[in-house]
């Protein structure tokens, strides 16, 4: 398998959380939903090249961008909300998968997950 390619991503669980952890940021949680974004396509095209995308998939990623989507109505006006996404997104992706993933992989997924935000945000719109 090349792993210079989105399908290369294997899993994006996060690590367990323990009372110990420092709160999270804003920022980070959003990145977090990014890069669960980023998995759910990853698995998505994945599915696609073995020849058919399950409706769990599919589910799943209409959920997470979903999500995405509310996410950017609550901060639009205010934070810098793409730049965030594309920041703390790629960090979570470069934290949970390690060298499993290179950075122009990262931009990649992280630009997909954004056109399909776009996409998403302008047919709310019509």
């Amino acid at each position: 398998m090349d792993h210079h390619t989105p399908a290369a991503i294997i899993s994006l669980a996060p690590s367990p959380s323990t009372t110990d952890d420092p709160p999270t940021s804003l920022e980070h949680e959003v990145g977090a939903l990014v890069a669960a974004c980023a998995a759910a396509l990853a698995a998505g095209l994945r599915e696609h090249a073995r020849g058919a995308l399950t409706a769990r998939t599919k589910a799943r990623g209409g959920d997470l961008v979903a999500g995405l989507f509310a996410l950017r109505q609550l901060m639009i006006g205010t934070w810098d909300f793409d730049g965030i996404c594309r920041e703390h997104g790629a960090a979570v992706l470069r934290q949970t998968c390690g060298s499993d993933i290179d950075a122009s992989t990262i931009a990649e997924l992280i630009g997909a997950v954004m056109d399909i935000l776009r996409k998403a945000t302008r047919a709310a719109a019509n």
